[in-house]
């Protein structure tokens, strides 16, 4: 078996190799065109909503398409080196990653109303350690129906399954493990956005279910997985005043409910369920075309209360910032901060509290070519209770990247990347760092 993965992904390489040589040479004139901007693949919390002026002012002419129905064919496929696949403090292991990433959607653009459905599979295969090879798919689709001018509906529903690599668990990492866990993932949302006048209100949720499997370490023992298994559950309400054309300000109350379904462990004698909640005051662009600066941002407070006493609550102010500054006309500068609780199957923690700072910019030398360069920052700082596990740990995470894309031809990129990430934590086997070099070649029709 290990033979046979060698040789399929050695095949896979050499045909990423192969197709990089041919597709260098001239091709065809063919219009140039810009990507489609697509609705996000579900309705998320405090996103914008799809918008018609902008699918139509991006769309491309080439896709296939029937009347207000529009096909898009997307690919990536590439190589990753890795020189510390399994993320440890010592003794690191490399290896090479080919990967291939079809995406196929449909999308529709009618006037009071559009869905799009979508399938994303994910196929991974590493040349040295075939343990680590996974495939992952993403199927779904979402809807938008206007009820009037000044209310719209959005509905969306996927299914994934996916892999968490050998290694990753940031609260709980394993690297004994045979094979990735591998889990599926269900999501539901819906949101109602609407005005009145120069008040703007959205109110909707969204649910999850995550279903993880139990695997085995090397030895032989059976890695438990299933205490991972939860629904989660998020209402959220907001009502903002545009006190200005396109600018509001708005409140934002979010219910964040966790029901597990076993407990830690599949044996431990206290549950994980949680219940939490956010309220915030916030203010936005809601110019619905692009402007040289759009930004969203928020402060409020949060918390999240897990029923057994055994664990600790985690209450923190938090912040919030999404914003888009167009500095020049080749210059795009994005910022993101947030905070989220990450529950955790550590023993005698109920989660940490993750907040990040994340920095990119882009610059587009020309037409054909852009690059650009992103860092971030982020802190877990874990909830521990001292009686059950001694160390309160907490890690900080550093991160940098660069890279380019070159069309080489008309929907055809070619993309260079390089990364790096430390994490320095006062837990003596949760840090390490890794150098990532990647190459991907990109096919958009």
């Amino acid at each position: 078996m290990i033979k046979k993965n060698k040789t399929c992904a050695l095949y896979i390489a050499f045909l990423n190799i192969c197709t990089l040589c041919i597709i260098s040479f001239p091709a065809i004139a063919q219009e140039k065109t810009k990507s489609d901007i697509l609705w996000s693949d579900i309705p998320k919390l405090g996103k914008k909503s799809y918008s018609k002026e902008i699918a139509d002012k991006n769309k491309p002419e080439n896709l296939l398409k029937y009347s207000s129905i529009i096909m898009r064919i997307n690919a990536d496929t590439g190589m990753i080196y890795n020189d510390n696949i399994y993320r440890s403090a010592s003794g690191e292991e490399s290896d090479l990653i080919t990967f291939l990433k079809p995406e196929l959607s449909i999308i529709s653009n009618f006037e009071k109303h559009a869905f799009n459905l979508y399938a994303k599979p994910d196929l991974g295969i590493y040349i040295s350690d075939s343990r680590n090879d996974y495939l992952d798919f993403n199927i779904g689709g979402n809807y938008r129906l206007d009820i009037s001018d000044n209310d719209q509906i959005d509905l969306g529903t996927s299914y994934a399954h996916k892999h968490m690599s050998i290694g990753s668990f940031i609260d709980d990492p394993d690297n004994n493990l045979k094979k990735p866990v591998v889990y599926d993932n269900h999501q539901i949302g819906m949101n109602w956005n609407g005005r009145a006048n120069i008040w703007h209100y959205s109110f909707g949720g969204i649910w999850n279910a995550y279903d993880y499997d139990n695997t085995s370490r090397q030895n032989g023992t059976v890695s438990i997985q299933d205490d991972r298994d939860y629904d989660n559950y998020k209402l959220q309400a907001q009502i903002g005043y545009e006190f200005v054309p396109f600018h509001e300000i708005y409140v934002r109350a979010v219910h964040d409910i966790r029901d597990y379904d076993t407990r830690i462990d599949s044996s431990e004698l206290y549950p994980r369920d949680s219940d939490g909640y956010l309220v915030a005051v916030g203010i936005s662009n809601k110019n619905s075309s692009f402007s040289s600066y759009d930004y969203n941002a928020y402060i409020g407070y949060l918390s999240q209360d897990y029923d057994a006493t055994q664990l600790p609550s985690v209450k923190a102010v938090d912040l919030y910032l999404d914003s888009k500054w167009q500095v020049t006309e080749k210059n795009l500068l994005k910022a993101e901060i947030m905070r989220r609780v990450k529950d955790s199957t550590s023993d005698g923690v109920s989660a940490y509290l993750q907040s990040k700072m994340h920095l990119k910019l882009t610059h587009d030398y020309n037409e054909n070519i852009s690059f650009g360069g992103r860092v971030s920052y982020t802190n877990n700082n874990f909830e521990t209770n001292k009686a059950i596990e001694n160390l309160d740990r907490d890690d900080d995470i550093y991160e940098l990247g660069i890279w380019s894309r070159h069309e080489i031809y008309n929907n055809t990129d070619l993309k260079f990347e390089y990364s790096y990430l430390d994490r320095d934590s006062n837990s003596p086997t949760a840090s390490y760092n890794t150098n990532k070099f990647g190459i991907t070649l990109s096919f958009k029709y």
